[in-house]
């Protein structure tokens, strides 16, 4: 779901009702309001100030707010009792204030603020306990004030932060920009992937939230700005967690309303923190499509590609990983982990497609794909830091990791021309079974070699990835002439076996010019190996017959040389830089196919070129240009000379003579960010060209079977833009936010020779808002629309455009200090105009909640797809096709879940 605000307008929440649980909002008149203006000692408004409200009885927070432009202020929710009212704001001394609200609002009047002697160094947001505090570039949120259940973990607990956004995969985003690194107590956790510690780590064990700009490797080793920062996120644990082992644990047991699947739910951890020590041990067993560990992370473990989302089709999980972070004092630290896991997915497609095949040419296909895949690994990961001495150290990353996947594929397709009539069909059953080996590591050796920061650093890599596999494909393909039917069986085994290995060396001298200039100047060489044998074997009275016409074995040497100057400049209080990197690159490959008896080379040289200019508006908001280029190397299997027969109406062959495609891109951004007053804009707009383009060239015969392959044709040309605004309404108590993200795309694609000119619009525009009473009731509402539209200059009768819409929802409310209940809600419409008829998703999601033994357990009754009407649904388009794909899910079913958090272990 698209979280787009914090609070929302009542009349609107009860115009969207989605259950009986917004007749919460409907209550008896028992809270009320404090208003007042805010000035200095001469009369003048005082925007932007922070206001915050506590209780006289024991000093908590109860609620906070800001001063408009006209230094009014209004704080809700209040019920009756005595407050202090506390007043922050930039160069002024905190105000206190007593007053009490007895069954009506009240109005304090003029609160006079008075200057400070000396500015403090750090912005106070909010009250003794303080929600969040600026100082500087780090924003800290205090974990403890915001409202944490007892299940929550820590990416629950994020959500709720002011400016703070958590998306589907797990990535987060604050006041727009996106999280690059999460730490736990300033130290790596599961470097992987952050998710594992969001996602595994409870909430309650975190005290503070700190957003930082983490300096590049090199500023560090200097001293010397160079602008090349990160967004980091650091998670500072309670004393409570650093003193002893604690965790959680989940079990739930379900199943379908016909019993005829169990389905099942567990998770574990158990945490243990010290100074100078990180133990975490996580586990998780599930068949619900809830894995432990973020897509990405999944996508990494897999030895075949993904092509939809995880949570497409169903799942079934088993992870397992050990993380040690052990410091040996100031000098020295080792990270190392350990995950195995065992991921499988089937996903049971429907598929229609329409295709254009040249000039008035247009057909329709319609596909059922059941594909299923499983994949067992297990990985190792080492990161260790040595510090030798101040401004020298070593730095080592590596990974190891063992992988067996098998992916089983049964596929049905019929191609009918623009008529109706039936002009092929296909069936198609394919195993595919991979062992594979890989391994990576990077030395980083870096030594300050003057005192005012002239500095070497030397890296080293290597990449060698190893496997085999084989294939076994039987297909029967039908071509229909009127009344004559001529059929293809295929009866293959493939056997594959790879070799892949890259090494890398770079040596850097980094020489800063002054205090606030740095340049840096290098020189990296980069080669590699690749050995590729397939071989075909022909099925025939049950003996495997080699096929000479598609065996090969394929040999690639590589080798590249790069050198290049950058040199960065920032201003004396840090408000503006200029980074600037120059380069040049030069490469060769030469390869051979055996039975072919063709060698290969080829030679290229290409300039690289980045800058990036940056101006900040007092550490609220920035704007930066930028204009680079780069090269767009071909991947392992564009370059393959084999043939992949899977799809019997498709076939597809790499192309061992592509080179680089060369890109240009120019980008604006712009940010503004008011943390005091929730105020957040940020708007990205790039346009990119790529020459010498590597797109699919597509051979058609007359029996309609497609031979594919990639070619350097052309040019591509794009531009993005992507836009969020957040803005308080006080007077009416809301927070509403706008996203949009939009784009325009110019390419080619060449059919029997001929060119297709494709020209794509698309757009999603979303609003969003969020409302929050007390901590008893939270309500997210989004909503918005995709528009879409394609045009082709070979057949304008496949020119497309259609407009989609999108609506979610989620509640949660606090029936009593016990009990709970959640819901969530989806609703989606596709376009009828896409294949003659409009498609409905709907999925609702409920359950009710208690809490059990003291707080420290929870009891979960989900129910889950109420209505058993959701399906996995993606709309896709490109130079030669629309396509529409429908992935059966899980349907409706019961879970009965209990999480359990001792104290202590």
């Amino acid at each position: 779901m698209i979280t787009l605000g914090r609070r929302t307008v009542q009349c609107i929440l009860l115009a969207a009702t989605l259950s009986p649980v917004t007749v919460r909002f409907v209550h008896a008149q028992d809270s009320f309001a404090v208003t007042g203006l805010i000035t200095d000692s001469i009369g003048t408004a005082l925007s932007q100030a922070a206001i915050v409200v506590l209780s006289q009885v024991d000093s908590t927070l109860v609620q906070f707010g800001t001063s408009h432009n006209d230094g009014a202020f209004l704080i809700r929710n209040l019920p009756s009792g005595l407050y202090i009212l506390q007043a922050s704001h930039i160069g002024m001394q905190m105000t206190l204030l007593d007053f009490e609200i007895q069954g009506y609002d009240v109005n304090i009047g003029q609160v006079i603020m008075s200057p400070q002697v000396q500015a403090l160094e750090e912005f106070v947001v909010t009250s003794e306990r303080l929600p969040y505090v600026v100082r500087g570039d780090t924003i800290e949120f205090d974990a403890m004030v915001f409202s944490i259940r007892p299940q929550d973990m820590v990416e629950d607990m994020l959500a709720k932060l002011p400016g703070v956004r958590v998306g589907q995969s797990g990535a987060i985003f604050v006041h727009g920009e996106r999280i690059s690194t999460v730490l736990v107590d300033g130290k790596e956790f599961f470097s992987a992937d952050y998710t594992i510690a969001t996602r595994n780590l409870p909430a309650d064990a975190v005290e503070k939230v700190q957003v930082f700009d983490k300096p590049s490797g090199k500023e560090e080793l200097t001293g010397v700005p160079d602008g090349q920062e990160e967004k980091a996120l650091n998670l500072t644990l309670t004393e409570e967690a650093r003193r002893g082992a604690f965790g959680h644990t989940t079990g739930g047991l379900g199943a379908t309303p016909s019993n005829q699947h169990i389905r099942y739910f567990n998770r574990a951890s158990v945490f243990r923190f010290s100074q100078l020590k990180q133990l975490a041990v996580i586990g998780n067993a599930d068949n619900v499509n809830r894995p432990g560990f973020s897509p990405n992370q999944l996508r990494s473990f897999q030895g075949i590609e993904m092509i939809n989302r995880p949570d497409d089709g169903i799942s079934e999980s088993l992870g397992a990983g050990v993380n040690l972070d052990y410091s040996t004092g100031e000098n020295s630290s080792i990270n190392g982990s350990y995950f195995l896991t065992n991921y499988s997915n089937t996903r049971d497609m429907d598929i229609l497609r329409q295709e254009i095949l040249g000039t008035g040419r247009t057909v329709f296909g319609d596909e059922s794909r059941i594909y299923r895949n499983s994949d067992l690994r297990h990985m190792v990961m080492l990161h260790t830091d040595i510090r030798i001495e101040e401004g020298h150290d070593l730095k080592f990353e590596g990974t190891l990791s063992n992988n067996h996947s098998v992916a089983k594929l049964s596929d049905l397709e019929q191609i009918r021309n623009s008529f109706g009539v039936l002009i092929n069909g296909a069936t198609a059953n394919t195993n595919d079974e991979q062992n594979a080996l890989s391994a990576q590591a990077k030395l980083v050796w870096r030594k300050r070699i003057s005192p005012k920061g002239r500095s070497i650093i030397a890296v080293s890599t290597a990449n060698v990835d190893e496997g085999d596999g084989i294939v076994s494909l039987v297909s029967d393909t039908g071509f229909h002439e009127g009344d004559v039917r001529h059929r293809d069986e295929l009866h293959q085994k493939q056997e594959l076996h790879r070799n892949h290995s890259t090494f890398g060396q770079r040596i850097e001298l980094l020489q800063p010019i002054s205090a606030r200039r740095n340049l840096s100047i290098y020189l990296h060489r980069n080669t590699s190996l690749n050995r590729r044998d397939k071989t075909y074997f022909d099925l025939i009275d049950t003996h495997n017959i080699v096929d000479p016409s598609l065996s090969r074995k394929y040999r690639q040497y590589s080798e590249s040389w790069r050198s290049g100057i950058e040199l960065s400049l920032r201003s004396a209080d840090r408000s503006w830089w200029i980074w600037t990197k120059i380069a040049a690159k030069h490469s060769f490959r030469r390869g051979a196919i055996s039975a072919r008896e063709q060698s290969i080379r080829s030679r290229f040289t290409y300039a690289i070129l980045n800058v990036t200019i940056s101006k900040e508006f007092n550490r609220i908001g920035s704007i930066s240009v930028r204009y680079g280029t780069k090269a767009h190397e071909p991947s392992l299997q564009q370059l393959q000379p084999f043939t992949d027969n899977t799809d019997p109406l498709r076939y597809f062959s790499g192309n061992p003579e592509l080179t680089p495609a060369y890109e240009h891109e120019l980008g604006l951004q712009y940010y503004l960010k008011k943390p005091h007053s929730g105020i957040s804009i940020f708007t990205d707009l790039s346009t990119e060209i790529v020459r010498n383009n590597i797109i699919y060239e597509r051979k058609v015969e007359t029996n309609l079977r497609q031979l594919l392959r990639p070619i350097n044709r052309g040019s591509m040309w794009s531009a993005n833009h992507k836009i969020s605004f957040e803005m308080p309404i006080h007077f009416l108590d809301m927070d509403w936010s706008l996203n949009n993200r939009l784009r325009l795309e110019s390419g080619t694609g060449l059919i029997n020779g001929q060119e297709n000119e494709s020209w794509i619009i698309h757009s999603e525009p979303m609003l969003g808002v969020n409302y929050y009473l007390h901590d008893t009731f939270e309500l997210d509402l989004s909503g918005g629309l995709i528009y879409n539209k394609i045009q082709y200059s070979l057949n304008k009768e496949l020119d497309q455009s259609n407009i989609s819409s999108a609506m979610e929802a989620e509640a949660y409310w606090e029936l009593s200090e016990n009990w709970s209940f959640e819901s969530s809600f989806l609703y989606r419409v596709f376009d009828q105009n896409l294949f003659g008829k409009s498609e409905k998703i709907i999925r609702m999601d409920m359950s009710v909640s208690r809490l059990l033994f003291s707080g420290r357990g929870d009891f979960q009754l989900e129910l889950n797809d109420v209505f058993n009407r959701n399906i996995g649904a993606i709309i896709s388009n490109d130079s030669y096709q629309i396509e529409r794909s429908r992935t059966r899910s899980l349907g409706r079913y019961l879970l009965l879940k209990l999480t359990y958090k001792p104290r202590r272990l």
